[in-house]
C-alpha cells in the first residue's frame, strides 16, 4: 500500500531485530534505537536467534500516521466489552487502528508495517510480533484456543473463557516447579499417538487476585490494603494488569514447545462451592476446545479455516485426557489434584 511505503520513507528504518522464536523466523525493522533494545530484552528468554527459512517482516516506527478512525469500521467484541480495533479493506491489504493507543497499521501479504507513538506502547509490538509467530504455525496446521499451559512430568493446559483463572492456574503450577508454555493463547496439533502444544512468546499479564495469592509476586503490589478489604467476587473480576516476568521472579525461562497431556476446562465461578472434577469423553473435550478458538484476527489476511480447524482440534482433543471443572474457585486444590496423578479426583 502507498501510504505504508510512504511512512517507511519519512522513518527510516535504522536498527533491525532478528528473533528466532522455535524455528519461525521474524525480523523487526524500526527508527527507534529505544524500542529495538527494549524487543531484545524482552524475547531473550525465548533464546532468540537469527535462524533460516521464511522470515515475518514487521517495520515498527516511531511517528505519526494519517489514518481517519471515522472512517473505519469498528470491530464489535463481546456483550459488554469495549470494541479495541477498527479497519478498513484497501487494495493490496488491510488498514487496522487500535482505538485505545492510536497505534495504526498496514497489513499486507508477508509484511506488516505498524506507526505510533511505540515507545510508550512497546506491548502493542510485543503482541503482533507473537501474532505472526502464531500465523506460521496455523499454516502447519496447528489450531490456537484461549488457554494457559505448564509442563513438567506431563504438560497441562487450562481452557477458559477470559477471567476463568488460566493465568493463575499456571502460574500457581510454576511456583511448584512446573515451566512456563504460555499464559493465553496455545496452538495445539496432533502428532502421531500425541499432541504438540506451542505457546506464544508473551509473559503472563495478571490481575491483583493472582498475585495475592501468590507470595512470589507480592513484589508487584506496593499497598495491598485496598485489596484485602475487597470481597473476593470482586477481587477475581478486577482488571488491572501487571506484567510477570517469569525468569526473574521463578528463575525458569519459558519452554515454547512441548507434548500436551491433558486439559482442563475451566467452567467454575467464585462462590460456587464444592469445586468438583469431571473427565470428559473426547468429543465433549473438543467442544469446550471449539469454545474458545481463537484466529489472528484482522492480522491475517486470509479466511479462516473453521472447519479444518473444527477436525484438527477433534484429532487432538481424542488424543489427550480431558477434564471439567466446576463448582467454586479454588486454585490450591485443583493444583493439588494436577499434582497428585494423571487421573485426578
Amino acid at each position: 500500500m502507498r501510504e505504508a511505503r510512504e511512512l517507511i520513507e519519512r522513518y527510516p528504518p535504522e536498527h533491525e531485530v532478528h528473533l528466532g522464536l522455535a524455528d519461525v523466523p521474524v525480523v523487526v525493522h524500526t527508527n527507534s534505537g529505544a524500542l529495538a533494545s527494549a524487543l531484545v530484552e524482552y524475547f531473550a528468554p525465548w533464546d532468540s536467534r537469527r535462524v533460516g527459512g521464511f522470515e515475518r517482516v514487521l517495520y515498527a516506527l516511531q511517528g505519526e500516521h494519517r489514518i481517519d478512525p471515522a472512517s473505519l469500521v469498528v470491530l464489535p467484541r463481546a456483550a459488554g466489552k469495549a470494541p479495541k480495533e477498527a479497519y478498513r479493506e484497501r487494495p493490496g491489504g488491510r488498514v487496522v487502528y487500535k482505538l485505545r493507543t492510536g497505534v495504526g497499521f498496514f497489513v499486507m501479504p508477508g509484511e506488516v508495517v505498524m506507526v505510533g507513538d511505540l515507545e510508550r506502547e512497546v506491548s502493542q509490538v510485543i503482541n503482533l510480533v507473537g501474532n505472526l509467530y502464531a500465523q506460521s504455525f496455523l499454516d502447519r496446521g496447528y489450531v490456537m484456543v484461549h488457554a494457559s499451559a505448564v509442563v513438567a512430568d506431563r504438560g497441562v493446559a487450562f481452557a477458559g473463557t477470559s477471567g476463568a483463572g488460566k493465568s493463575t492456574m499456571a502460574l500457581a503450577l510454576i511456583d511448584r516447579g512446573h515451566r512456563f508454555v504460555t499464559n493465553d493463547r496455545l496452538l495445539v496439533r496432533a502428532w502421531g499417538d500425541s499432541v504438540d502444544m506451542v505457546g506464544l512468546p508473551k509473559m503472563p499479564r495478571v490481575n491483583p487476585g493472582t498475585v495475592l495469592r501468590l507470595p512470589r509476586l507480592g513484589g508487584l503490589i506496593a499497598d495491598r490494603s485496598r485489596y484485602d478489604a475487597m470481597d473476593r467476587r470482586d477481587l477475581w473480576s478486577l482488571e488491572e494488569k501487571r506484567d510477570v516476568r517469569i525468569p526473574d521472579i521463578f528463575g525458569t525461562d519459558p519452554q515454547p514447545q512441548a507434548t500436551l497431556d491433558e486439559v482442563f476446562a475451566l467452567a467454575w465461578t467464585p462462590g460456587g462451592g464444592q469445586p468438583r472434577i469431571r473427565r470428559l469423553a473426547g468429543f465433549e473435550l473438543a467442544s469446550h476446545l471449539w469454545e474458545v478458538v481463537r484466529s489472528a484476527g484482522l492480522f491475517d489476511l486470509r479466511p479462516e479455516p473453521r472447519a479444518a480447524w473444527n477436525q484438527a482440534l477433534a484429532m487432538a482433543a481424542s488424543r489427550l485426557r480431558g477434564y471439567e471443572v466446576r463448582g467454586g474457585v479454588d486454585v490450591g486444590w485443583l493444583a493439588d489434584a494436577v499434582e497428585r496423578a494423571t487421573e485426578p479426583v
